[in-house]
């Protein structure tokens, strides 16, 4: 359960700080650079729940294996 709240935090942070760099006004001609940062950012995301999904699977496995006992 710890893995899924750390995760979950990052995951808001990572979202807050992409909005905030989102907020500021780009020049033109930097469309690429845009597309680019925001295909990092998605990835990172997508890291970070597949992350969190997977350390919950392990708390969950750890949860049982302690209540067998």
């Amino acid at each position: 359960m710890y893995c899924l709240l750390v995760g979950l935090n990052l995951l808001t942070l990572t979202a807050s700080l992409y909005l905030q760099r989102d907020s500021v006004t780009q020049p033109e001609g930097q469309t690429t650079t845009v597309r680019q940062q925001h295909a990092v950012v998605m990835g990172t995301l997508t890291l970070l729940l597949l992350a969190t999904l997977y350390g919950y699977r392990l708390a969950k496995q750890e949860t049982a294996a302690e209540q067998e006992k």
